[in-house]
């Protein structure tokens, strides 16, 4: 059940509806309206999982078990407790971990795995579940008894297929909280939602049907159209899962349960150490906090410190993929980040546009690597770019039309879809120090309406004939 399909718009306001007549109902025994709307939200996000993936159902559920039990165990041990923790992290982290030998062993030996399907939202909800394991360890997090709690903290509807990835000590005491139904928030809740489908469905899908077309073409490619493919993917990339970030938080916030932010301007960074601070941020603190640290971090040697951070990196493109391309860009970023901690650039203060460009050039390329499908791919990518300065030759002397050389499909727009991504980058230029929510909700009710009808009339009209899913929910 996509988040962007009018059955998930159905599914949701049926849940928004349910839950807030649970809460009023009652009212006056708010701990038992609180249990009631727990268990409604268990049994939706059960049927959302089923919806989508119903033979990997027991996932989810195993892995919130040993999460639960985990926590039980090391409440009643008195001493060992890290043994045990390590034990449980392993047994949540195990599936995953499979998945991704079983790839790699497959790219690396050409060894056939058939239809091989990853269970939807395995690279999300076991590193969630890691997060209640450590944190009960480390006395950051109360022991939960009650089982369907701790499910409902795994499965959670909104965040289950692609993130974000919820922090324990954060999500799970808002399921033990009474809440009431809030207007505003539930108010700004849908307007990041219809933020979100705008960037999904007008503005990334439709960047899509150009880059597909460039990639799926037969024959030999030109390096301009490859170019513009790659430059355009950036943005197609961020828009998709920002705008799937978007519609989630949304969500989950109308409900009355708070989000971590998971994308801040990140093509408006100055370094790869800052890009990583900004992109996917509930993924890079996970890192950070579970890999990073636990290696020494940066309390350590300036080699074994960089080492640390290829380490982190191989680790975090081994979470994206099971393959060689994924762990080569892992480590491309691991490289990029090491380059600036010796060399001091990732601290300067400089806030020159050049570095912003500099950072999104290098982003760019490390996405080249990302999308391919083998390192030949992307040799063959990089070494058209070379045939650029010739074809921009033919263009000017007018032997070929641009729109052949960048390989425009028929019956595609290419100057309107510029247009909303064009838009979208001076808004998010508006808002990189202010909330854009808090903005519109500042503005007077004729402006504010006329944005919010303006958001509709574009989903409703420009949206992509064909939507594709989530890119992450391939991860």
């Amino acid at each position: 059940m996509p988040v962007y399909t009018k059955l998930f718009i159905a599914f949701f306001f049926s849940i928004f509806l349910a839950i807030n007549m649970v809460r009023r109902a009652w009212s006056k025994n708010r701990p038992f309206g609180t249990f009631v709307s727990d268990m409604l939200l268990l049994g939706a996000s059960i049927v959302f999982y089923c919806w989508s993936n119903l033979q990997f159902v027991l996932f989810p559920i195993c892995v919130g078990l040993i999460c639960y039990i985990s926590g039980l165990i090391m409440d009643k041990a008195s001493s060992g407790k890290k043994p045990i923790m390590m034990l449980f992290v392993a047994m949540e982290l195990l599936p995953l971990l499979s998945y991704r030998v079983i790839g790699l062993r497959a790219d690396l030996f050409s060894v056939p795995t058939g239809d091989m399907i990853i269970p939807l939202g395995l690279s999300f909800f076991s590193l969630q579940a890691v997060t209640y394991t450590v944190g009960v360890y480390k006395g950051e997090v109360d022991v939960e008894k009650n089982p369907l709690i701790v499910l409902l903290f795994i499965s959670f509807f909104p965040c289950i297929s692609s993130g974000p990835i919820a922090r324990a000590g954060k999500l799970l005491p808002q399921f033990r909280e009474n809440k009431t139904f809030d207007y505003d928030a539930a108010a700004d809740g849908f307007r990041l939602l219809g933020w979100g489908l705008l960037k999904k469905l007008v503005i990334a899908d439709n960047l899509a049907m150009y880059i597909g077309a460039v990639r799926g073409a037969e024959g030999e490619k030109t390096g301009l159209a490859l170019l513009l493919a790659a430059l355009l993917y950036s943005f197609q990339l961020y828009l998709d899962f920002s705008g799937y970030s978007d519609i989630v938080i949304g969500c989950a916030k109308a409900l009355g349960f708070e989000l971590e932010k998971n994308f801040d301007h990140p093509y408006m960074s100055r370094s790869i150490g800052e890009f990583w601070r900004r992109w996917h941020i509930s993924l890079s603190s996970w890192l950070k906090d579970y890999v990073y640290i636990p290696l020494g971090g940066s309390r350590v040697g300036a080699l074994r410190r960089n080492l640390n951070t290829l380490v982190t990196f191989a680790v975090s493109g081994l979470w994206h993929g099971a393959g060689v391309t994924w762990i080569v860009w892992g480590l491309f970023h691991g490289v990029c980040l090491c380059v600036e901690n010796i060399t001091g650039l990732g601290k300067r203060a400089d806030k020159s546009i050049l570095r912003v460009l500099w950072t999104y050039i290098l982003v760019t390329f490390g996405w080249i690597i990302f999308a391919s499908n083998n390192l030949h791919e992307v040799f063959d990518t990089v070494i058209a770019f070379g045939k650029i300065p010739a074809e921009i030759a033919s263009i000017a002397m007018g032997t070929v039309s641009a729109g052949g050389v960048l390989m425009i499909p028929h019956g595609f727009n290419l100057i309107l879809a510029l247009i909303f991504l064009i838009t979208f980058l001076v808004i998010s230029v508006m808002t990189y120090k202010k909330s854009g929510v808090e903005m519109i909700k500042a503005r007077g009710p004729v402006i504010r309406w006329s944005c919010y009808l303006g958001l509709a009339l574009l989903i409703l009209f420009f949206s992509a004939e064909n939507s594709g899913e989530f890119i992450y929910n391939r991860f």
